[in-house]
């Protein structure tokens, strides 16, 4: 079925429209995180902390402190339904199965729950925390940033006409289209989907993926976003971020940890994962200074790059205490 972007922007009656609606609605390279947190670092305790990086551009301007909590409150009584464990349990990923160990499954269904946030609006700018167990606290990060983005949207359009909105969409849909024009038939291409934290709306992600679903064939490799690999069966594409290498050099306490940090937490990836997840992001502090320092078996593993808009998972420890940047 074809929503009516236009209608459903216009049409805001009802007192909550949740941004999120899935635990699942994250990116994929989320979950594998978590479950290698899970494994190795379970009781380390983290803060995130959300920072606008576009100044010209005040969030808390443009978004109300009550919206933003509503959504965030109704997140956190978000559980994991039945059906996307076993979803997570049965389906092959990069070629294999099982890739979720039960005993992560159920530590999901019954003891996985998103900590308390805190938020200000300090000097017209917005405050965003997220402190607790680095198990509990990491998938706050695409959650939050997806909410911001889309209650950004919404402030956006909100006073256009239902009429307006319809010319909106049909000129967005007019250039998603001429995009996906230029790229059929262009020989071994292969495109996936990356765009959940920095999403126009989560119906308008979805939008873009069907497309590319229906127009693309094989040359569309899948989504980042499990609820959409997971509703329109889909790959679900995604491996590791910035965020554990960051983490693992944060926990380091002496030079000789902090440079060997970035490959110990290859090793344990890949004691987690044997060959089936082999990427690495060598920026993280610098290409140069990995490649001068990484041992031969790094030659084995894919190298890969990340841009955000948003920083979000800056964390740093002094003494076992959570600090922010």
């Amino acid at each position: 079925m074809i929503v009516n972007l236009a209608e459903r922007a216009h049409n805001h009656n009802w007192r909550l429209d949740p941004i999120i609606r899935s635990l699942l609605d994250t990116d994929f390279y989320k979950l594998l995180m978590l479950q290698f947190v899970w494994k190795h670092f379970p009781a380390v305790e983290v803060c995130f902390t959300l920072q606008n990086r576009t100044v010209s551009f005040s969030l808390a301007e443009r978004i109300g402190e009550e919206e933003i909590r509503a959504q965030l409150d109704y997140v956190r009584r978000l559980r994991f339904h039945k059906s996307e464990l076993i979803w997570l349990a049965g389906n092959t990923f990069y070629g294999t199965r099982g890739i979720f160990e039960p005993g992560f499954l159920e530590w999901l269904d019954k003891d996985f729950e998103l900590p308390d946030y805190e938020l200000s609006m300090e000097g017209g700018e917005l405050s965003l925390s997220f402190r607790g167990l680095w198990t509990q606290t990491t998938l706050w990060e695409i959650y939050a940033l997806s909410i911001l983005s889309e209650l950004k949207t919404r402030a956006g359009l909100r006073g256009m006409s239902e009429f307006s909105l319809d010319i909106l969409y049909a000129r967005a849909k007019s250039n998603l289209w001429e995009k996906i024009a230029r790229l059929r038939g262009v020989p071994g291409l292969k495109v996936a989907d990356f765009g959940t934290r920095r999403r126009h709306s989560f119906l308008w992600q979805e939008y873009v993926v069907k497309a590319m679903r229906d127009t693309l064939g094989e040359a569309f490799t899948g989504s980042s976003n499990t609820y959409l690999a997971y509703k329109h069966d889909l790959e679900a594409i995604g491996t590791n971020a910035h965020e554990i290498p960051m983490a693992l050099a944060a926990m380091a306490e002496t030079d000789e940890e902090l440079r060997e940090s970035q490959y110990r937490m290859l090793e344990l990836w890949q004691a987690t994962y044997k060959r089936d997840l082999l990427v690495l992001l060598p920026d993280t502090y610098g290409t140069t200074q990995f490649l001068e320092g990484a041992p031969d078996w790094v030659a084995d593993w894919t190298e890969a790059m990340d841009r955000q808009w948003f920083r979000s998972g800056a964390i740093c420890w002094c003494k076992g205490r959570p600090h922010t940047h």
